[in-house]
């Protein structure tokens, strides 16, 4: 088989699954951006605003940058490790959102009346739920197949105490061999029903990887301390929802479910962080390759697109808070939202005004002596 044939089966193997999750962040942008602009808060009932971003528009965003970036990544580098486990690892992270969030919103915004965009089951016949959960499943395998191969380029001998032999074993023999399928697939087996066992299955998952992760960045020849950094901070997101639960218990309960609805939305704006913070690191920083390093045009123009769904509802949530706290009209809420989308914008304009970081050439041999 050659080289052209295996890059097309890998991109075909993944289309699949991309163009579902593309389609789904579609259907819940469209519903939830109707309900926001169109319905008013009073008359949507428990379809809250809090309700729609974490159960729509944060999700939808969340895996449109899925979509962009797995895209990206197989178009560019269908053979590299790094590459390709990072897109293995954000499309299986666009089904979970598919699968476990977006369900909820269409069976509320059905029930509301607001019509929805038909969905894909009907086309996959029932298949689609054991083929998403076996891929859903393997997301623990891909995430330690990138902590293995990233960043790419050689490897010095590891040295260290026992500890780090160990996981430097575990690293080769397993995260970069085929045994990564079953190993990946031992934390879902592992985990119980019961919230607690959840969390404690997901953070020693996560901290296993970030250590991989730290090894291979400590073995590295040519090690970039900056992107290593971004990439781990990114991954760790998922630690923030443990550390904003327990504020949401505390907040007023204005509907039924607004406790709740605010932690499914500390959920879906750390997992959307960890999406967007990949992104960054691959985009602007070059982390992967430098071929995918996009000008500062075309990031403006993404970051103004993901703007303007943000203020809607930013806009939306401000003015439902101010109306139900201090009676005050809801469009005071359209200038709040303003300003804190205006300081946004002033940060990642500094930010992205810095050159962009791009591999280092590697240095050049030094002359060989003349000889008298």
């Amino acid at each position: 088989m050659t080289d052209r044939m295996q890059d097309t089966l890998v991109r075909a193997a993944l289309a699949v699954p991309l163009v579902w999750v593309a389609w789904d962040a579609l259907r819940a942008v469209a519903g939830t951006v109707t309900v926001l602009l169109l319905v008013p808060a009073s008359a949507r009932a428990l379809v809250s605003t809090v309700f729609l971003l974490a159960f729509g528009l944060v999700p939808a965003l969340a895996m449109a940058g899925c979509v962009g970036l797995a895209t990206a990544l197989l178009w560019k580098y269908p053979r590299r490790p790094d590459a390709v486990s990072l897109a293995l690892l954000t499309a299986s992270l666009g089904l979970v959102f598919s699968q476990f969030f977006l369900p909820t919103l269409f069976a509320d915004l059905v029930r509301f009346g607001t019509r929805v965009l038909p969905g894909l089951e009907a086309l996959a016949g029932g298949a689609d739920v054991f083929i998403f959960g076996f891929i859903v499943a393997l997301a623990p395998a891909w995430l330690f197949w990138f902590s293995a191969a990233y960043p790419a380029g050689g490897r010095d001998p590891l040295r260290g105490s026992a500890a780090v032999r160990m996981l430097g074993t575990i690293q080769r023999r397993v995260f970069r061999s085929p045994a990564v399928l079953p190993a990946g697939m031992l934390p879902a087996l592992l985990v119980v029903t019961e919230t607690v066992g959840i969390v404690a299955v997901g953070l020693t998952t996560l901290a296993v990887a970030l250590g991989s992760l730290w090894l291979s960045h400590r073995a590295s020849v040519q090690p970039a301390r900056g992107r290593t950094a971004v990439v781990m901070g990114a991954l760790a997101m998922p630690i923030l929802p443990l550390l904003l639960w327990p504020l949401a218990d505390r907040l007023p309960a204005y509907t039924p479910f607004f406790q709740f609805d605010v932690s499914a939305l500390a959920t879906a704006l750390s997992f959307c962080a960890l999406v967007y913070g990949l992104a960054y690191a691959v985009f602007v920083q070059g982390a992967v390759g430098p071929a995918l390093v996009v000008r500062r045009g075309l990031l403006g123009g993404a970051i103004g697109a993901a703007a303007m769904f943000v203020f809607a509802g930013l806009e939306s949530v401000i003015g439902d808070f101010v109306l139900a706290r201090f009676g005050l009209p809801g469009s005071i809420g359209t200038f709040l939202s303003a300003g804190a989308l205006a300081l946004a914008v002033q940060w990642v304009r500094r930010r992205t005004r810095q050159p962009v970081l791009r591999p280092a050439p590697a240095e050049a041999p030094p002359p060989t002596p003349l000889v008298p």
